[in-house]
């Protein structure tokens, strides 16, 4: 089968990582799979081992922007069309107009407002995969047929190593981080709704404490809020800005704690990565966050507004350490489990029609 899977372009977000998996996923299954972008390039661009077409003929940097997008899809002839990602899940309603017989499947895979294009592409698609039970409920009320939207978990990726502890030393010495230290860490794009400041203000009481840090991963427009954040409540030399990293889970085995603050999320990747990679998890209970772990198992889920209560649970966990062994060891067979990948693709593949 010919698949065609539409994105504005390859950053390096979790939707984006998630085009790359699938694409490649469904190339190994012997499907014929193009990638087709808006604009060229991105972090994850490298990683295709598919087809890669690109709509812009520079980069524009407008994720909108996609000249031509109808004759392109004409003239690669697919059986389906499976759009990741707001701007490409806009798209749908005009391929259905001008390509009425082709097969269209729309996703949800986050909390952001959905606009009037994006509900349109629920109300014409054959059908809709949400990451989560909350999403599928979401697009439902924005106008998709609930017999025609499915749940289907993130994949993992790959099985994470297990942890190494000469590698775990070296990251420690590359952050300026004791050995000793209990690490607190959060992977996300520094962009509104993410929560990094909230993470700085809620734990600046528990990182004083001697033997505590925060590493911050990840880079954008929202960084340079949190590193004054950090001057201004006197906790500079506690919260570690590493940036962007392409070792994202080595980091995650480094670290002891994983915090999450984002209030948008459907299915955080983050927070499955770091399941897998052995560690308890901390977050809000908003969107489908509280999907992606067992409360009271493999993580503690805050009531969302608390902040009292989230840097208490926080400090429950670096205050036993026989509690984050046994969440990490809970939280790791959660998530090969019910974030495995070729469980989930086959998931997917069978909604697209694709299945074998």
């Amino acid at each position: 089968m010919r698949i065609l899977i539409l994105q504005d372009w390859l950053r390096g977000g979790g939707t984006e990582k998630h085009t790359v998996l699938l694409a490649n996923g469904f190339a190994a299954q012997g499907h014929e799979v193009t990638v087709l972008t808006y604009r060229p390039g991105g972090a994850l661009a490298g990683h295709l081992t598919v087809a890669h077409e690109v709509l812009q003929p520079f980069d524009t940097r407008m994720n909108f922007l996609s000249p031509g997008l109808v004759p392109r899809v004409r003239s690669l002839g697919p059986d389906i069309v499976l759009a990741m990602g707001y701007e490409a899940n806009r798209k749908l309603p005009l391929l259905r107009r001008k390509l009425p017989g082709l097969r269209l499947v729309a996703t949800l895979r986050g909390g952001r407002k959905l606009s009037s294009g994006y509900r349109r592409a629920f109300a014409v698609a054959d059908a809709v995969i949400a990451n989560s039970a909350w999403a599928r409920g979401r697009a439902i009320e924005a106008g998709a047929d609930a017999a025609k939207a499915f749940v289907v978990n993130n994949l993992l990726g790959g099985r994470p190593p297990e942890s190494d502890a000469a590698q775990r030393l070296s990251l420690r010495e590359a952050f300026a981080t004791d050995p000793e230290d209990i690490v607190l860490v959060c992977l996300a794009g520094f962009r509104r709704g993410k929560g990094q400041a909230e993470l700085v203000g809620m734990l600046a009481t528990l990182l004083r404490r001697s033997g505590v840090r925060l590493w911050l991963v990840g880079d954008g427009p929202q960084r340079s809020r949190c590193e004054k954040l950090a001057e201004v409540l006197g906790i500079a030399d506690k919260v570690v800005f590493p940036g962007r990293r392409v070792d994202a889970l080595a980091v995650l085995q480094s670290a002891d704690i994983c915090v999450h603050a984002s209030r948008t999320e459907s299915q955080p990747n983050a927070l499955i990565e770091a399941q897998a990679c052995g560690l308890p998890v901390v977050a809000w209970d908003t969107a489908g966050v509280g999907e992606t772990f067992i409360n009271g198992e493999s993580g503690l889920l805050v009531p969302y507004g608390e902040v009292r209560g989230f840097a208490e649970a926080v400090a429950t966990l670096v205050g036993d350490a026989s509690r984050r062994e046994s969440f990490g060891t809970r939280g790791r067979a959660f998530a090969l489990e019910k974030f495995d990948d070729a469980k989930n693709l086959q998931a997917t593949l069978a909604i697209l029609g694709a299945s074998q």
